[in-house]
């Protein structure tokens, strides 16, 4: 009796798992005929099953179906599960820990490849609404999945996406982190003179000035002529109040190198900040010419001529005398008329440059009264800025 017992229980635990091992094999029918719902109620319950938990082609199904989930193109499918990427990762790195036998190592390589346009774009996404902390972590999963060992002897090296991890990591204020992808960005010579001037930031954020420092001086002798390095070398002795030594070292990168628009976009900035106007207005008036579809320029230009506009109106208004008042006002009128043609200059290259909307919707409104025309004009910049 007891033998029969003992023969009833263990049949039972065979048919236990057969059917859990079907449910698994229903989760392959139904992923390969777009039936994710069903496929993912299916691998769910299979491999609940303790012999399924040790099965390595249970877990890779369920690798695919989560994987599908977040690839569908319908929307529904996307909401079946929460995370699925993160999910059909750990499968897929569960199913090739279980497979001793390497049986199933080129079927889990190719998805795994899979899985770094798909970490890469939802990374990008996450940037792009400013998770930047959410952002890192999925960088980072790809720039785990690019050091995996079965990647050993294969080239899937990502500097693009290993600089990106750095710039989240910089947004989140993970500095030491921003600090670690920026000097393996430059370990593979990507993005010369920028990396740098992003690693110097990050040493700076971190409190590491004498690093900083240190990296600056490297790069600039490295990248002699590249404009991020000028703009930070520039940037340094202006913050060390060595003004002089700033325009020494921009007129000599000039001498050098008489037809770069930027070292004179660097230049107007320069003397901007000297309050230099005059120099500053022809420093951005050359870059202009050099390089008509830089707009950075034409809008630093135009900020000047509408301060210069600003400030005019602002001691006309001290005038007391209404006659006297009034004759100054055409002038003040004028005087923003003139402004217009500057930031409109933007806009042709730059069609939703915010900041040259904003300001020709506050001249527009200035000069509402003085023709109809310019409340339509202060009309059409308000509406733009809606539609931004």
């Amino acid at each position: 009796m007891r033998k029969l017992l003992f023969t009833s229980a263990l049949l039972c635990m065979t048919f236990v798992l057969i059917a859990q091992k079907n449910k698994i094999s229903s989760a392959k029918s139904y992923l390969n005929s777009g039936q994710l719902r069903k496929a993912k109620e299916a691998i769910d319950v299979g491999i609940k099953h303790e012999k399924c938990k040790k099965w390595p082609k249970a877990h890779f199904i369920k690798g695919k179906v989560y994987q599908s989930i977040y690839e569908s193109p319908i929307a529904l499918y996307n909401q079946l599960a929460k995370s699925p990427l993160d999910t059909a990762y750990q499968s897929y790195l569960k199913a090739m820990k279980l497979d001793v036998k390497n049986k199933m190592t080129t079927a889990i390589k190719k998805q795994v490849i899979d899985m770094i346009p798909d970490f890469s774009s939802y990374a990008i996404n996450l940037y792009n609404s400013k998770k930047y902390t959410e952002a890192l972590n999925y960088f980072e999963k790809v720039i785990e999945i690019m050091s995996l060992e079965m990647f050993k002897d294969e080239n899937i090296i990502d500097t693009v996406l290993i600089y990106n991890a750095g710039l989240a990591a910089f947004k989140s204020s993970n500095y030491n982190k921003a600090i670690k992808y920026f000097k393996n960005s430059l370990d593979y010579n990507f993005n010369g003179g920028k990396a740098y001037v992003s690693l110097i930031d990050a040493f700076k954020k971190a409190g590491r000035e004498e690093e900083s420092i240190a990296y600056l001086k490297k790069g600039v002798k490295l990248f002699p002529n590249d404009s991020w390095m000028i703009a930070e070398f520039v940037n340094y002795h202006m913050e060390k109040g060595e003004d002089q030594e700033a325009i020494n070292f921009l007129n000599r990168v000039i001498a050098e190198n008489p037809d770069n628009a930027s070292y004179y976009r660097t230049k107007g900035i320069l003397y901007n900040k000297l309050d230099n106007i005059s120099e500053s207005i022809r420093a951005y008036e050359k870059a202009i010419k050099l390089d008509p579809n830089d707009y950075i320029p034409k809008y630093n230009l135009a900020v000047i001529k509408l301060n210069q506009a600003s400030k005019y109106h602002k001691d006309i208004l001290t005038i007391m005398n209404p006659k006297e008042y009034n004759e100054k006002m055409i002038l003040v009128y004028h005087e923003y008329i003139n402004v217009i043609p500057y930031f409109s200059a933007v806009l042709e290259i730059n069609s939703n440059e915010k900041n040259s909307i904003i300001a020709l919707k506050e001249i527009y409104f200035k000069l509402k009264n003085l023709d109809k025309k310019y409340m339509n004009k202060y009309n059409e910049m308000k509406n733009k800025l809606k539609s931004l």
